[in-house]
């Protein structure tokens, strides 16, 4: 039985009202970083950046937090219904420099030296080749562009 990509156990889980709750046999769907520390760290690692990328944006608390301290922030995601929780995330907040695409992190669809930011939260662990995640990130990196990672080193099956 081939089994599902981890972006498609997210996209069913926030379509179905799932995000947030236990993991099951669909996939790691729970969050476990104490989010207001999570934004502190990427916050200070960015703040000041001109055009920043949240790979792997989820369902946007970190793009809100991350919209003051740029000027603009996009969040990028596989998962459709994860970019729907996103949009409603960012409408809710009022915020008018946040934007949305859908993509997969392996394939990012911006230009190269697009962002001289970068902000990646649980998403290398969450693909199968973490290497052409930060490949990408390398391809569209301006020059002197930072990148902040966090991840929670779940074990893969």
């Amino acid at each position: 039985m081939r089994r599902r990509s981890t972006w498609q156990a997210y996209d069913d889980a926030a379509r179905t009202g799932r995000y947030g709750s236990p993991p099951d046999d669909a996939g790691e769907v729970a969050r476990s970083a104490d989010s207001e520390g999570e934004a502190a760290f990427f916050s200070s690692a960015v703040a000041g950046r001109r055009r920043i990328l949240d790979v792997g944006c989820g369902p946007g608390g970190l793009l809100v937090a991350l919209a003051d301290c740029v000027k603009a922030v996009w969040g990028i995601d596989a998962a459709p219904s994860m970019l729907g929780l996103a949009r409603q995330t960012v409408t809710a907040s009022g915020i008018a420099n946040v934007y949305l695409a859908r993509g997969l992190a392996e394939a990012l669809p911006f230009a190269d030296g697009a962002f001289d930011g970068f902000a990646i939260s649980g998403t290398l662990e969450s693909v199968a080749d973490p290497a052409a995640v930060l490949a990408e990130v390398a391809r569209v990196s301006a020059p002197g562009a930072v990148a902040a990672s966090l991840e929670w080193d779940r074990p893969q099956s």
